[in-house]
C-alpha cells in the first residue's frame, strides 16, 4: 500500500446529513491522503468498483481511528497539539436499525463522514467548536471552549449489504421489504422519524419498481404488493408529518391514493396535512370522502373541527362584509347630502371654485375688472352731465 499525498483544497467537505447526525450539526471532513495499491493501476476499473464508491446505508464498514489533534487559538495564533494513539478499529453497520441512536456506541460524526469516504482514504474529521466529543460519549476529557479537535480516521474496509437485483421475483421483494418495513416501524415507535422515513422510502421505491412489471407477476402478488405499497406510503406520510414536512405529506398520500382510491388512512392523513396548511375546504372534502368509507372517531372529530373552523371563518368574513357595506352606505348618504346643498347657485359656485381654483380665480378677476370699468364709465358720464 502506498500513500498518495493530496493537498488540493477541493477535497475538504462539510457533511450536514447523516443517519444519526443531530439536526443542524455539521462535520468538516478533510482528506489527508489515500492509500492505493501501486500494482493495480493498470487493472480494469470494474475490478475495483467497490473501492471507488462510498458506503451506502446498511453496509458494514470498518473504520481505523488513529488519533486526534487539538488546536487552540491564542492571540490569533493557532497552537497545535498532536496526540496519536495506537490505531483502533471499529466495525459497524451504517444506520443499523437494531441499535438506538442514543445508545449506539458508534460516533455519529464518524458515521456521517464515512458515507463520503472511499476505501483507503484517510481524513481529518473536525469537531464543531466547543464540542470535543465529536458526538461521542466523552472520549476526550475537558476540552476548552476555545479549542477544536480534529480526529484522523481511515476507511479500512466495506462489506456491502446483499441487495435484490432487478430480476428478483415478486415474492422475494415482498419478503425483503416486509423486513425493512418492520425495521422502520420499530424506529418510528422509538421516535427516530428520519431513520424510519429512509426505510419507508426504500420500500416504496422497490415496490413501485415491481408494480411497473405487472405483466410478470400474478394477481395475488399484485394485490399483496399494492397493499404493502399503500401501507409504506401512508407510514412515510405519518413520519413526514412528525417532522413537520406537510407539503411532502400530501405527495405521499397522493401516491398511496393513486394505488388505492379507498385508502382511508391516506385520506385522513392528507386531510390533516391540508388542515395544517390552512386549506380547510380541501381538508373537509377529504374527510367527507373518508367518512363515507369509515366511521372512525378520529375522522369524525377532525370533520367536526374543520367544519366549525370554516363556519367561524365565514361568520367573520360575513361580519366584515356587513361592516364594509354600512360604511359604503354612510359615505353614499353623506355624498347625497352634499349634493343637495350644492343644488343652489351659491353651492354650485362654491363647489366649482373648490374643484377648479385657478379657473375660478381668473373668472373672479375678470368680473372685478369689468365692474371697475363699468364704474369708471359711469363716473365719466356724470362728469360730462355736470359740464353741460
Amino acid at each position: 500500500m502506498t500513500a498518495t499525498g493530496d493537498t488540493d483544497g477541493s477535497v475538504t467537505r462539510v457533511v450536514r446529513h447523516g443517519p444519526r447526525l443531530p439536526l443542524g450539526a455539521r462535520v468538516r471532513c478533510k482528506r489527508l491522503f489515500i492509500e492505493t495499491k501501486a500494482s493495480d493501476h493498470d487493472a480494469p476499473l470494474e475490478d475495483h468498483e467497490e473501492d471507488f464508491s462510498c458506503p451506502r446505508l446498511d453496509d458494514e464498514v470498518t473504520l481505523r481511528v488513529r488519533g486526534w489533534r487539538l488546536r487552540q487559538i491564542i492571540d490569533d495564533d493557532v497552537i497545535r497539539h498532536d496526540r496519536f494513539t495506537p490505531a483502533r478499529e471499529s466495525t459497524f453497520v451504517v444506520d443499523d436499525a437494531r441499535t438506538d441512536a442514543s445508545s449506539s456506541e458508534v460516533c455519529v460524526g464518524f458515521e456521517a463522514a464515512a458515507l463520503t469516504m472511499f476505501v483507503g482514504e484517510v481524513c481529518g474529521v473536525v469537531v464543531p467548536s466547543g464540542r470535543g466529543d465529536c458526538f461521542e460519549k466523552d472520549p476526550i476529557e475537558s476540552v476548552p471552549r476555545d479549542c477544536y479537535v480534529e480526529w484522523e480516521i481511515e476507511l479500512a474496509k466495506i462489506r456491502r449489504k446483499a441487495r435484490l437485483d432487478a430480476l428478483a421475483s415478486a415474492r422475494r421483494v415482498l419478503d425483503a421489504n416486509a423486513v425493512v418495513r418492520e425495521e422502520a416501524n420499530a424506529l418510528f415507535s422509538r421516535g427516530e422519524y428520519s431513520r424510519a422515513l429512509r426505510r419507508y422510502d426504500e420500500c416504496a421505491t422497490e415496490l413501485s419498481r415491481v408494480l411497473f412489471q405487472a405483466a410478470q407477476i400474478t394477481d395475488e402478488e399484485m394485490y399483496a404488493i399494492a397493499k404493502m405499497a399503500v401501507t409504506v406510503n401512508t407510514n412515510a406520510a405519518t413520519a413526514l408529518a412528525k417532522l413537520g414536512r406537510q407539503t411532502e405529506v400530501l405527495m405521499r398520500c397522493d401516491a398511496a391514493l393513486e394505488i388505492d382510491r379507498t385508502a382511508v388512512k391516506a385520506m385522513y392523513r392528507k386531510a390533516i396535512a391540508l388542515e395544517s396548511l390552512e386549506r380547510d375546504e380541501e381538508a373537509l372534502s377529504c374527510l367527507r370522502d373518508a367518512l363515507e368509507l369509515s366511521k372512525d372517531k378520529a375522522i369524525r372529530e377532525a370533520f367536526v373541527r374543520v367544519r366549525r373552523r370554516i363556519e367561524t371563518t365565514r361568520s367573520v368574513e360575513s361580519k366584515t362584509e356587513r361592516e364594509r357595506c354600512v360604511r359604503m352606505m354612510k359615505a353614499t348618504s353623506e355624498e347625497d347630502t352634499t349634493s343637495a346643498v350644492q343644488t343652489t347657485f351659491v353651492g354650485r359656485m362654491t363647489s366649482f371654485c373648490r374643484r377648479r381654483p385657478f379657473l375660478s380665480t381668473t373668472i373672479v378677476l375678470a368680473v372685478c375688472t369689468v365692474a371697475v370699468m363699468c364704474f369708471k364709465e359711469a363716473d365719466n358720464e356724470g362728469a360730462d352731465n355736470k359740464l353741460e
